[in-house]
């Protein structure tokens, strides 16, 4: 049987993390780009504009990622502390 240290475990989860990351941030740079702007400035001209089920949309799959992105980071950072518990 092998063993594997806390560090190791952090150290691949944490890649795995950044990994993830990477991915999220593609796709808020894509909707950035999309749009020319921030979700937040693309947010508050909504309540300004006509219903646009496309901006709609889009604008829930936005905040999704960066919710998941801010999950994301705080889980990378209690990894790369080694702030976790193994079962």
């Amino acid at each position: 049987m092998q063993s594997i240290s806390r560090k190791e475990v952090a150290d691949i989860v944490g890649l795995e993390v950044l990994a993830e990351l990477h991915q999220i941030r593609e796709k808020t740079a894509s909707f950035e780009r999309k749009y020319g702007a921030s979700y937040e400035q693309i947010e508050s001209s909504r309540l300004e504009q006509d219903e646009n089920f496309e901006v709609d949309d889009d604008l829930m799959e936005w905040k999704a990622y960066l919710r998941l992105k801010e999950d994301r980071q705080k889980r990378l950072e209690d990894f790369q502390h080694e702030r976790f518990r193994v079962a």
